[in-house]
């Protein structure tokens, strides 16, 4: 009885601990993967000034994303145990964060459990492409490590007149370094994050809160949007374009538009309708029964803000609509206006039973999906270390040879929880010579050899 209260009491840190405790075993588990291979030559990992020097060149030539690409890159260096307990604490960050922008305050009550397990559960279950987002080493650089700085930048900026003076003090000189890397993230978050603040500034003045200019703010904001000025006007983006899809460019707004909207419509109708069904409902109880208006203006305002950041990537010349990981940010923002909706009312019989019903049904289809998913993802990560293995007893023997010939992976993933589902990262069988084949390059230069090309 005693153990079964202290759990009942520490229920959410149990669940913290749990999710810490998987994320970070998984990641250890799962090996680097196609970009993850061009911050190691020849076998020996980039090292820190190496990165800075990359990162720096590629803001000219491929992409003003030197953040989260500089950030992926220090990941693939560190050995697989260190990278996997940091990238299992930044997920746990990541649901932190989501919980304190619902729920305020982390602590033990029955609304803060709720809260955490529909945003575990939404994690787990609706991340698109889950493998690759929080998994795969670059994609948790890009996309799972700078969401989580923006939600510690927006949380900050939204909190920090709580703090105690001394606090609030140092948590502004903190917010500069953050306002910096948060702007300079990725393009749709950044605004993204600008339209949820600045809606923030318009549901306070319709609530009748006067304006106050608060100059720290003021400052960190402008440092956000310069952050995220010198990200789109790299000279890199314009030359990634070209490469990846040079005919878009050149083609009227209208047509542009007629292309990418059908594209972001198709998304949302495969990942994202279901949500957007049950934040209407939400909506609907919370306009008619609980009559929160703070909390209801403030959820449609991360729901608009999410559906901007999907919106975002209409003129986009290298959206790729096999890469659902580009929509998270989007998708992350919609749960948080989705869950901020769960009532709070727990003396309502009906309203109970709701909400246990959807719990107990959620966790049981999240159980059965991910069981599923940790056994594909292992088993592509043994297919993946095989070819690794291969690849380097063949360069030990490779002599006079020029070409190693690699037999195709013993298994691809079948669910959204392994690196390479729903990909076309793998070896080519033909390669010209001088001519950079991706990933046959990519391979040559991580292991140092002439030439690798798959087995016909």
């Amino acid at each position: 009885m005693k153990l079964y209260k202290k759990l009942k009491e520490n229920l959410i840190y149990a669940l913290m601990l749990c999710v810490f405790a998987i994320m970070s075993i998984w990641s250890m588990l799962t090996p680097i993967w196609v970009d993850d291979w061009r911050s190691i030559i020849n076998g020996v990992p980039l090292n820190f000034s190496q990165i800075v020097q990359t990162q720096i060149e590629g803001y000219f030539t491929w992409s003003g994303r030197v953040w989260g690409e500089g950030i992926s890159r220090i990941l693939v260096t560190l050995p697989r145990p260190i990278w996997g307990i940091l990238n299992g604490l930044v997920f746990l960050l990541l649901s932190l964060f989501m919980l304190k922008l619902v729920n305020k305050k982390i602590v033990n009550s029955k609304s803060a459990v709720i809260n955490y397990i529909f945003i575990i559960v939404s994690l787990f279950l609706l991340t698109p492409d889950f493998g690759q987002v929080f998994l795969w080493t670059s994609g948790s650089g890009n996309y799972l490590w700078t969401t989580t700085i923006n939600l510690l930048f927006v949380y900050l900026f939204l909190n920090v007149y709580k703090f105690k003076n001394g606090y609030k003090l140092a948590t502004y000189i903190a917010m500069i370094p953050i306002s910096i890397i948060s702007g300079w993230c990725n393009e749709t978050t950044g605004g993204a994050v600008l339209i949820f603040l600045l809606g923030t500034v318009i549901i306070n003045l319709i609530n009748g809160d006067k304006l106050k200019f608060n100059y720290k703010k003021i400052c960190i904001v402008l440092l956000y949007v310069v952050s995220y000025i010198i990200l789109l006007i790299a000279p890199g983006n314009s030359v990634r374009a070209k490469a990846l899809n040079a005919d878009f460019i050149h083609k009227s707004l209208l047509l542009k538009l007629s292309i990418r909207i059908p594209q972001i419509n198709d998304f949302i109708s495969n990942y994202m309708i279901w949500i957007l069904v049950v934040f209407v409902g939400l909506l609907v109880l919370n306009v008619f029964l609980i009559k929160n208006i703070q909390r209801i203006e403030t959820s449609i305002l991360w729901v608009i803000s999410g559906l901007a950041a999907f919106y975002a990537l209409m003129l986009s010349p290298a959206l790729d609509v096999t890469a659902n990981r580009i929509f998270f940010t989007g998708f992350i923002f919609i749960i948080i206006g989705t869950i901020n909706l769960i009532p709070r009312i727990f003396e309502n019989v009906n309203l109970n039973m709701i909400i246990t019903f959807s719990l107990i049904t959620l966790i049981g289809i999240t159980a059965l999906k991910v069981t599923t998913g940790i056994i594909d993802s292992e088993r592509t990560n043994i297919a993946i270390k095989h070819r690794y293995a291969y690849i380097s007893n063949e360069k030990n023997h490779l002599k006079n040879k020029k070409i190693i010939y690699v037999p195709p992976l013993e298994y691809i993933g079948n669910t959204k929880y392994s690196v390479d589902y729903g990909t076309m990262w793998d070896l080519e069988t033909n390669q010209n010579d001088g001519v950079w084949l991706y990933p046959n390059s990519e391979y040559e230069i991580m292991y140092g050899v002439p030439k690798i090309l798959l087995k016909k």
